[in-house]
């Protein structure tokens, strides 16, 4: 594996953040929960130079190549069960705005996508733990593409040309820096702000969709990750929200919804 831990440690300040290192893994987010059964404090980070057994939306095999950022962050929490899929919305606003600080202007695809150019650059796995209704613990896996090579829907950060990430160890301490201060401004400020955050940054805003026959428009998601949909009909317009799980959208810009199956 190519990710040195002292340049990492460099580029995140002396942070006590534990971060754990690994050439191969099955999963880093299976990893983190392993570590998190034997005690380790948390928070702490997981990264895998390459994934035998990466899970991702729909319960799909993410393929995690020699290359490309295998992270997972494990979080103690103590957040309503209701609210998880606000952990997955707070990181992908984080990591946005930690990315176009670095002229990667890069857009959240519904509900977990990281995208630039319409092309697919990595992704979001939030696992939890529940317990009498609250989530007690959490690992957010992030995956993105860095030297790897992706499918044709997909782009890798070492192409993009204006890019001014310079190392993989640059690009890991981004992340984690992300992912942090977004967590840490969510339990400040909540989830409103974020929620904004996150519907000025989706790409399938105003995307054109067909359901059952009907014509509508994408005009943003809810609190709890649900996609919001305006659908039309000759002198009538309803509003639906479809809960994460119950569609899938994909790339092109004018598509059928597809209900998982």
């Amino acid at each position: 594996m190519n990710l040195n831990q002292q340049q990492l440690k460099s580029f995140l300040h002396s942070s006590p953040l534990a971060v754990h290192i690994y050439d191969i893994l099955e999963s880093t987010n299976q990893t983190a929960w392993e570590l998190l059964e034997k005690g380790e404090k948390t928070p702490f980070v997981v990264i895998a130079g390459q994934q035998t057994a990466g899970r991702g939306q729909w319960g799909r095999k993410w393929q995690s190549l020699q290359g490309g950022l295998y992270l997972s962050l494990a979080l103690k929490t103590d957040l309503a069960s209701s609210d998880a899929f606000h952990l997955t919305l707070c990181s992908g606003v984080g990591l946005v705005q930690s990315l176009e600080k670095y002229n990667i202007s890069v857009k959240l695809k519904w509900p977990n996508d990281l995208v630039i150019e319409m092309r697919k650059l990595g992704g979001i796995k939030t696992e939890t733990k529940v317990y009498q209704d609250q989530i007690t613990q959490a690992v957010i896996g992030v995956g993105i593409n860095w030297t790897n090579t992706v499918p044709e829907v997909g782009i890798n950060l070492h192409s993009f040309k204006d890019c001014a990430i310079l190392s993989l160890e640059q690009l890991a301490a981004i992340v984690i820096e992300g992912l942090l201060s977004s967590y840490d401004f969510y339990l400040s400020k909540g989830i409103e702000p974020l929620l904004l955050a996150y519907n000025q940054s989706l790409q399938n805003f105003g995307q054109t969709i067909t359901l059952d026959g009907c014509h509508g428009v994408i005009i943003g998601i809810n609190p709890q990750g649900a996609l919001k949909v305006c659908l039309q009909s000759p002198g009538a317009s309803t509003e639906i929200s479809l809960p994460v799980g119950t569609i899938s959208l994909g790339y092109d810009s004018e598509i059928p919804l597809k209900t998982d199956t």
